[in-house]
């Protein structure tokens, strides 16, 4: 038997269902790319693999019925298909590619995730209705950004399979409001909670906040006194700027207890007597004492403690 793919098609005029014939095993590299007159496709069991890119921009596309039989998908496959509504995946799927829906605009539902280990990069990324998704009961990871910016998704359960979750993974999910994070989770990237308003942080395990606290907001992990390293520099250099006036200062009043300690310095060698050496003593150990404080300061400045730096993001 022939192993036939769909490489390329254009659509008869007026035609808006796609119907590809059984014995075709994959839909080829861009082979529907942009067609935006195709509203439905269907797929017969023989169809194992669906290419790059391979349905990416039907406009109009606004349902697929998948093969059983679909095993791989490559990255990007449904792009801006922004008229797809609801998805039930084939259990024969086990990875979801990169971008493999970003930019389904209107899609709200996602089915028959039973079977997935892995999420890829950005694969659910702006799609903004998505709302319901079933539990994925195998999951292991899950991309950078996989879920970015999917405003109405307020819940979502990750079992205790996940291992690893990239950065920014639920970033600006502002409709979040409950997640459950397993404890066999081991890595987890920066910024994965940012943006997501709605969410109840306390629920969160402290001990997620210690042992990954670049992936939550400044404002949920500075109660544990704690910076987060994307956070840091902006706050050293608004720290720094907030008090250059301070440091200027600092430096011309050093400069003034130097000058004041030679003086006092020149007037115990020339004094007389035990009580006027004791008194320049006191006037020099008391300049001495009064540099070391400015001294402190100016280090204090320059390389700022995290408790400066929280103080910092709160007068922000």
């Amino acid at each position: 038997m022939f192993q036939t793919e769909v490489v390329g098609y254009t659509p008869e005029e007026g035609c808006h269902e796609v119907v590809l014939p059984q014995g075709c095993t994959g839909i080829g590299r861009q082979a529907l790319r942009n067609q935006e007159s195709i509203h439905f496709l269907r797929m017969p069991d023989s169809v194992t693999y669906i290419g790059e890119r391979a349905v990416a921009g039907c406009a109009k596309l606004s349902e697929v019925e998948f093969s059983p039989n679909v095993s791989v998908m490559a990255p990007n496959a449904f792009e801006h298909c922004r008229s797809l509504k609801s998805i039930e995946l084939p259990e024969s799927l086990k990875e979801l590619p990169d971008g493999a829906f970003v930019g389904c605009r209107q899609l709200s539902s996602v089915r028959g995730n039973a079977q997935v280990t892995s999420i890829g990069n950005r694969a659910f990324a702006l799609c903004k209705a998505l709302a319901h998704i079933e539990p994925f009961e195998r999951l292991e990871h899950v991309g950078n950004r996989a879920f970015a910016s999917c405003e109405q998704l307020e819940e979502i359960v990750l079992p205790d399979s996940v291992t690893s979750i990239g950065r920014e993974a639920f970033i600006s999910c502002k409709a979040l409001r409950r997640i459950a994070i397993p404890e066999t989770v081991k890595e987890m990237g920066s910024d994965v909670f940012a943006g997501c308003d709605s969410l109840d942080f306390d629920e969160i395990p402290e001990y997620l906040l210690w042992t990954f606290p670049d992936a939550f907001p400044q404002e949920v992990i500075g109660k544990c006194g704690y910076v987060k390293e994307s956070c840091r520099a902006e706050l050293l250099k608004a720290f720094k700027e907030r008090h250059a006036k301070e440091k200027e200062d600092l430096e011309e009043e050093l400069t003034y207890l130097r000058e004041e300690r030679r003086d006092a310095e020149t007037q115990r060698d020339a004094a007389r007597g035990r009580a006027a050496k004791k008194e320049t003593d006191e006037r020099i150990d008391s300049l001495r004492t009064r540099m070391r404080a400015c001294r402190a300061r100016m280090a204090a400045l320059e390389d700022p403690s995290d408790d400066d730096l929280l103080e910092e993001y709160l007068t922000d």
